[in-house]
């Protein structure tokens, strides 16, 4: 009996262990600031948020363009997710 309590642990751990290092980070820039940008563009659209609502969250949240001053606008992540292939 313990070995199979035993045997179902190690599967288990096994099985969470593959998931976390088959979820590698895909890299969509090399700089640091624009690649969690980017990966939080892709996140909020898989969501469900349309550009206008990705502009709004990303303004709330208090994340800087890199590069300007200007407010995010949903014409410029509509670019963005042109531009990576986001859908």
């Amino acid at each position: 009996m313990a070995v199979l309590v035993v045997l179902a642990a190690s599967l288990y751990a096994g099985g969470w262990l593959y998931q976390k290092l088959g979820r590698g980070e895909e890299r969509l820039h090399p700089d640091d600031e624009i690649n969690a940008q980017l990966t939080t563009v892709r996140a909020l659209h898989a969501e469900g948020l349309d550009d206008v609502a990705i502009a709004r969250e990303l303004e709330r949240r208090g994340v800087e363009r890199q590069g300007s001053t200007a407010p995010w606008d949903g014409e410029l992540i509509a670019q963005i997710r042109h531009d990576y292939d986001f859908g």
